[in-house]
């Protein structure tokens, strides 16, 4: 009897045409897969793989917002983007000052739509043009800095471009802020603040033997004071250990808040706070975002001493709306009595050139000895020196 041989058309055929049939669909999907993710719509196995291309450095919320709203205004200015190696997302866009007139106010309604916040608005003018710097926060918590180009004519023959001195123009509010920090050990250090004349920002440390009585005496002479809070650094100094009040990383959500009120208590008049040490604390947006919470049910708000060059303080105030700047520079040194006047001529040049700085000294006697002449560079700059919860406020409320 002879064995019975498979055709062509038999089992082994209808087999090779399963898996031909299987390897196409296969590819099928897989190509409109692939076409999901070049159009950012849908994908599931390259966006596993390869990740969101929205993810990518070239784009992000923002980046997807400005080049929305220049479509819906016809506007044709391509997005230059890069990210810095802190990951900030940095966007270039060109376009005339009547384009950027008619962008801006739909994109910061697409901002607000989309749950960013606008957290820094900065103008600035040379001879090749105006430029108009944004800093967005987005709800995802993405940093991004938008620099709108628009190209102008030559104002004059071109200068040198050192650092902004006193023969630059200034703009017509530049201000500036001075914090004298640690107050509350010396009752005359809080004085001879007082007797300069100047309207100085004094900074008391809670719990401290002359903390109310230090407060008192600033605010009798017209002086804002603010709580300098103590915050856990990096460093773990040795003063920490004997600071009461301090503010731990590792602390209980509910014992921060405590503290936070507390400490509040312990200083009159307050109307804002800034962090005493905090180099660890501050890079912690979760804890930061605890004592921040309780500064905004009490109506205060917040200066970054910028203790670190990682805190995360200053972005966190700001998206929860809290009134916020950082400090710009440290201006004293108990080494070198000469480092203050070089250092605010620093902080006056960044006044004139973004319109308003912060910086921080504190009560050391050659401080105060040189804080007493530095009215005559505040006008040779033309920089006004005012109360810090001038420069905290938003810029609608500038006047």
């Amino acid at each position: 009897m002879s064995r019975r041989r498979s055709s062509p058309g038999g089992r082994g055929g209808s087999r090779r045409r399963a898996w031909l049939i299987g390897g196409f669909l296969l590819l099928f999907i897989l190509g409109l897969d692939f076409l999901g993710w070049v159009t950012d719509t849908e994908s599931f196995f390259f966006a596993l793989v390869l990740g969101k291309r929205g993810a990518g450095p070239e784009r992000g919320a923002a980046a997807r917002m400005v080049e929305e709203a220049l479509s819906a205004e016809r506007i044709g200015s391509p997005v230059l983007s890069f990210r810095d190696d802190e990951g900030v997302l940095h966007l270039k866009v060109a376009l005339s000052r009547g384009q950027f007139l008619r962008l801006a106010p739909r994109l910061k309604k697409e901002f607000a739509a989309g749950g960013a916040v606008l957290s820094q608005e900065i103008e600035e003018s040379n001879r090749e043009g105006t430029h108009h710097l944004w800093e967005v926060l987005t709800r995802e918590g993405e940093r991004t800095h938008i620099l709108f180009s628009s190209p102008g004519p030559a104002v004059g023959p071109e200068k040198k471009k050192d650092a902004p001195g006193p023969e630059a123009a200034a703009p017509r509010d530049a201000r500036a802020a001075l914090i004298l920090d640690d107050l509350g050990y010396s009752l005359e250090a809080a004085r001879a603040a007082c007797r300069l004349g100047l309207p100085l920002t004094l900074s008391v440390l809670p719990f401290s033997p002359q903390a109310v009585a230090s407060a008192q005496v600033g605010h009798e002479h017209g002086l804002e004071i603010m709580l300098h809070l103590p915050m856990e650094s990096r460093e773990g100094h040795d003063t920490e250990k004997n600071t009461p009040g301090l503010i731990g990383a590792r602390m209980p959500d509910e014992e921060i808040r405590r503290l936070v009120r507390e400490a509040a208590y312990q200083v009159p008049y307050i109307r804002g706070v800034n962090n005493h040490m905090g180099s660890l604390l501050t890079e912690d947006a979760d804890k930061m975002k605890v004592v921040l919470t309780v500064l905004a049910e009490a109506g205060l708000y917040f200066i970054d001493s910028r203790t670190s060059r990682a805190s995360r303080a200053l972005e966190t105030a700001r998206r929860l709306g809290l009134p916020a700047a950082g400090c710009d520079l440290f201006l004293d040194s108990a080494e070198d009595a000469s480092a203050l006047e070089r250092n605010l001529r620093r902080l006056l040049a960044l006044a004139r050139k973004r319109g308003r700085a912060v910086g921080i000294v504190h009560p050391y006697p050659a401080t105060l000895e040189a804080l007493a002449d530095c009215g005559a560079l505040f006008a040779e700059y033309g920089v006004k020196l005012v109360p810090a919860s001038e420069i905290v406020q938003p810029l609608s409320q500038r006047k």
